[in-house]
């Protein structure tokens, strides 16, 4: 049984690429978790579905973001006061937020501090990282999480179909996920065993 209740949600090989913040690809860290099942009892249905998750159903809805025009100092003091260690860069285009970039602390600390120059001088827009990936809400999981391996980065900004800003994405939200449905699967086995016992004592 807990072959079956595994396939249903798991039906799906996730490999993603486990990036430091502001690393490229070529300093990813893959991470393989192959959650895969199936019966070798009984026949399987040939209608057996798998279950797809989406990424609005688990991406983070409160985001910080920063716009690209903002001092780098008043960025980090932002970071600061609000406890994260990176911010969407956005741009206001008609009453939506799209996002341009991101700004972690690492970009801060190598652009500005490694680099030597005034804090005061640098702008969001000059340390910034630009060209990042988008994921749509709409898209499944599987297709974020293979995407987010082929850049090379451990969260996204999530858009909807007008690319207007809406949550963010990150690896640890899909590991926290998967640990809860993990969970679910490991009652269902509990209750089943009992319900088993309690049958035949």
């Amino acid at each position: 049984m807990a072959d079956r209740v595994a396939a249903r949600y798991f039906g799906m090989y996730l490999r993603p690429a486990l990036a430091r913040d502001g690393d490229g690809p070529g300093f990813a860290e893959s991470v393989d978790v192959r959650i895969s099942a199936h019966s070798r009892r009984g026949r399987t249905c040939s209608h057996q579905r798998r279950t797809s998750m989406d990424v609005n159903s688990i991406c983070n809805h409160n985001v910080s973001t920063v716009e690209a025009h903002t001092g780098i100092v008043e960025a980090a003091a932002q970071m600061r006061a609000e406890h994260v260690g990176d911010l969407i860069v956005v741009a206001h285009r008609v009453g939506r937020r799209v996002p341009i970039g991101i700004l972690t602390d690492r970009d801060i600390v190598t652009s500005v501090v490694a680099k030597g120059v005034s804090p005061s001088d640098v702008t969001v827009a000059d340390a910034m990282t630009a060209g990042l990936l988008k994921v749509r809400s709409d898209n499944g999981l599987e297709f974020a999480l293979r995407e987010m391996r082929r850049v090379g980065v451990r969260r996204a900004p999530v858009v909807d179909e007008n690319d207007n800003l809406i949550g963010v994405i990150t690896i640890d939200d899909v590991l926290d996920h998967l640990a809860v449905q993990l969970g679910h699967i490991a009652d269902i086995v509990r209750l089943g065993q009992q319900a088993e016992l309690e049958k035949r004592p």
